[in-house]
């Protein structure tokens, strides 16, 4: 969706009960600001804004093996603000997430019942959709 999460500001309560009943959550874009703004981080603007575009992910061997591959991907991005990956994610390890940095931007978290993309897996411009989908699977 458009806009600053923020602006949905009135949908935070319910995702917030249904996270602390630690039902599975997936987040696409707009949903990875969501849940971490609700964690209480600052959704900020992007040093690199992206429109449109297909991004390589330089994935380390942890995500290369969730995900099920073994090269590095193009991901489509459309976003002009992110979740900078600053002090204020140490301060969550309790949550007990894995989070792959990239441009010091979180552009996925995986934790027990929680997966979240800063980008778009159905989109044209992800180059192996099935695989960012089957790692949903995993979080149900």
């Amino acid at each position: 969706g458009p806009g600053h999460p923020d602006e949905y500001e009135s949908i935070f309560p319910f995702i917030s009960r249904w996270l602390e009943m630690q039902k599975p959550f997936g987040g696409v874009c707009l949903g990875h600001q969501i849940f971490w703004r609700i964690q209480g981080v600052s959704i900020s603007p992007s040093k690199k804004p992206v429109h449109g575009q297909s991004i390589p992910l330089y994935l380390d061997r942890f995500w290369k093996e969730k995900i099920g591959i073994e090269k590095n991907v193009c991901v489509q991005r459309y976003n002009s603000l992110c979740v900078q990956s600053t002090h204020h994610l140490k301060k969550l390890s309790s949550l007990k997430l894995k989070n792959f940095i990239q441009d010091e931007e979180v552009i996925m978290t995986l934790g027990p019942k929680i997966l979240t993309y800063q980008f778009h897996p159905e989109s044209i411009g992800t180059s192996c959709p099935e695989a960012f989908f089957h790692l949903f699977h995993s979080i149900i």
